[in-house]
């Protein structure tokens, strides 16, 4: 079973590969025939067997071919400089379709609940690590951002105010090559309701905003010991609207 999967690979990686290598077409063919092995030694990985041997970078998140190596003829093909790459994308695996969770830890709860969609957070929800009060949602693809529904976890005796209930945050979203602060009335750091009866209101960008994922970064939260507070981050429901107030998470369904 592994073994034919490797030769698919080998199958796949050709196909993908826009470099001119019709001298070794049939080579290449013929080789998928015999035993393949796969190798990754740091950012390189060798797929091949011992006729044809190829060589793929993977560094900075690119899929690129290094070398072709035709050991029955004793030679070697290297790409040109302009020879085509692949953007590889790696998804986190809490994802509901096409949106995925990132860059987070979990002490409590489940981060599966945080696009769920159930509004109902009472047992229903997601708390950080300490010291770690941050969460990436990836949207698979652009959107046209402008509000932010953020619904904390909720408990029947401590009502919203439970360890790790944002009271100040920042949403930042991704322009394509760094995170960039949005903003609520001209201020970055956006502070919501303390008031433990009380759901936050949704939080409309200053401008809408189009990006392929948002970090909400937290910077003061609720603890019942004063020491712990401003460390822990919870979320009971997440969503993320366009200006029509229609969520932009497409969870696949």
């Amino acid at each position: 079973m592994m073994k034919g999967k490797l030769k698919k690979a080998v199958a796949l990686v050709t196909a993908l590969s826009c470099v001119q290598i019709s001298p070794l077409a049939v080579t290449e063919v013929e080789a998928a025939q015999d035993a393949v092995s796969a190798t990754k030694s740091g950012n390189i990985v060798t797929i091949g067997n011992d006729k044809l041997s190829r060589e793929f970078s993977i560094s900075d998140d690119r899929l690129s071919t290094t070398k072709i190596e035709n050991l029955l003829g004793n030679s070697v093909f290297t790409p040109g400089e302009n020879s085509e790459e692949f953007v590889i994308k790696t998804l986190d695996e809490t994802s509901n379709g096409a949106v995925s969770l990132e860059e987070y830890t979990t002490s409590e709860g489940n981060s599966s609940q945080i696009l769920d969609g159930i509004t109902d957070t009472t047992g229903n929800f997601w708390c950080s690590n300490s010291d770690d009060m941050k969460l990436v949602v990836n949207f698979g693809s652009e959107k046209e951002v402008k509000k932010v529904v953020y619904t904390p976890r909720y408990d029947n005796s401590a009502k919203y105010n439970c360890t790790g209930r944002l009271t100040k945050l920042k949403i930042q979203y991704w322009d394509g090559s760094a995170w960039q602060d949005a903003t609520v009335g001209g201020n970055a750091e956006i502070s919501l309701t303390t008031d433990a009866n009380t759901k936050p209101d949704a939080i409309e960008l200053d401008e809408t905003v189009t990006t392929s994922k948002i970090k909400l970064v937290g910077i003061e939260s609720y603890h019942w010991q004063d020491a712990n507070r401003n460390k822990f981050m919870n979320v009971g429901e997440l969503d993320v609207q366009d200006t029509a107030g229609t969520t932009v998470l497409d969870k696949g369904t």
